[in-house]
C-alpha cells in the first residue's frame, strides 16, 4: 500500500516525505533480510505490514498474507526506483536504493522455480493483489513485479558500476505471465476461472508500466469493468488504478464508464473522507486516498515517471 498506492502521488507533490518512505525501506532492509531468513527464503523478503522497525506485524488472522502476499517485496523495490527515476540521483541509488533493489531481486530469483518441461519460471502459493486469492500460482501480478524487480536490479548495478547476477535475467526472461490466446486477456493467475478474467490484470499496465498488446489491454479493462458493475466494488485501492490505464489507452468512453464507479461509493461525509470498502466506515482510507490522487496526477493528465524523468507521455 505504501510503495505503490501511497507513495506515487507524494512523490510528486511531496518529494521529501517521498524519500523518507523509502529510506525507512533501507533502513529496514536488515530487518528484510532477517525476514527472508526465518522464512527460508533468500535476499529480502519485506512485512505485508511493518511495525516501525521493519519486523513482521500483521495480525494472526491474517498471516496467511505475511507468508504469501510476496508482491509487497516487489512494490518495495519498484518504489525504490521510481524515486531515482524522478530524482536522477546516482548517488542516492548507488548508496541506499540500489542495496535494497538488489537483495530484494535475490528474493525472487530463488523464489521462483524453473520448469523444464515448459522451460519456464513460476512462483506459486501466493496471496494476490486481490487478497481473496489466497494460495494461487503465477499470479499475473505478482509475477509482472517479480520480472520489474529482477529487470531494475540488473539496471541498477549498471548505473552502480556493480556487476549484476545472471540469474536475474535468466529468471526475468522466462517469468510467466499467462495470456489467453484465445481470448486474448491475461489470465489473472494459473487456472483461474473465466468469471475472475480481466481482475487485477490492468495493473501490470499501470503503475508496472508494461505494454502487452492493446487488444488485449482492452479486453482485461473491459473484463475488470464487467467485474465491478456486477460484484460492487472491494477494496478501493484497486478499482480506482483501472481509469488511469483506460486513460493511457485513450479511450475517453471506457475512462468515464470506470470513473462512475471508482470512487464514490467510498466517499463519505461530513468531509467526504474515504472508507475501505463501500459497506464499511474504515475512514480515512489513506490507500484508497493515494490511488485517488494518482487518478489526477497520472490519469487525468498523462504524467509517466520515466527513464528520462517525469513527463507526459
Amino acid at each position: 500500500d505504501s510503495d505503490t498506492w501511497m507513495f506515487p502521488p507524494l512523490l510528486l507533490t511531496h518529494p521529501a516525505i517521498a524519500r523518507s518512505l523509502v529510506m525507512f525501506r533501507y533502513h529496514t532492509l536488515p530487518a528484510a533480510q532477517a525476514n527472508a531468513s526465518a522464512n527460508r527464503r533468500a535476499g529480502a523478503m519485506y512485512p505485508w505490514e511493518s511495525d516501525e522497525v521493519g519486523n513482521e506485524a500483521t495480525p494472526r488472522f491474517a498471516y496467511q498474507n505475511a507468508l504469501m502476499e510476496n508482491h509487497v517485496t516487489g512494490d518495495v523495490a519498484w518504489a525504490q526506483w521510481q524515486y531515482f527515476l524522478a530524482s536522477a540521483d546516482t548517488p542516492w541509488l548507488k548508496e541506499f536504493g540500489a542495496p535494497v533493489i538488489v537483495a530484494t531481486a535475490d528474493f525472487w530469483a530463488h523464489r521462483a522455480k524453473y520448469d523444464t518441461t515448459k522451460d519456464r519460471y513460476s512462483i506459486d502459493s501466493v496471496v494476490s493483489v486481490d487478497e481473496g486469492l489466497i494460495g494461487v500460482s503465477n499470479d499475473t501480478y505478482t509475477n509482472a513485479v517479480a520480472r520489474r524487480n529482477l529487470e531494475i536490479a540488473t539496471e541498477a548495478c549498471r548505473i552502480t558500476g556493480k556487476e549484476p547476477d545472471p540469474l536475474w535475467k535468466e529468471v526475468a526472461g522466462k517469468l510467466v505471465i499467462l495470456v489467453d490466446s484465445t481470448r486474448k486477456v491475461h489470465r489473472p493467475y494459473q487456472n483461474a476461472p473465466d468469471s475472475v478474467v480481466g481482475g487485477v490484470a490492468p495493473l501490470i499496465v499501470y503503475p508496472l508500466g508494461y505494454r502487452p498488446d492493446q487488444g488485449i489491454v482492452e479486453n482485461d479493462l473491459h473484463n475488470a469493468l464487467n467485474i465491478v458493475e456486477k460484484q460492487g466494488g472491494g477494496a478501493m485501492m484497486t478499482d480506482m488504478l483501472y481509469p488511469v490505464v483506460a486513460a493511457e489507452l485513450e479511450d475517453k468512453e471506457l475512462f468515464d464508464s470506470f470513473l462512475k464507479v471508482s470512487y464514490r461509493q467510498w466517499m463519505r461525509g461530513p468531509f467526504i473522507v474515504f472508507s475501505e470498502t463501500p459497506r464499511n466506515m474504515a475512514t480515512n482510507f489513506l490507500t484508497g486516498a493515494g490511488a485517488f490522487l494518482q487518478q489526477v496526477l497520472f490519469g487525468y493528465t498523462g504524467l509517466r515517471i520515466t527513464e528520462d524523468g517525469v513527463k507526459a507521455v
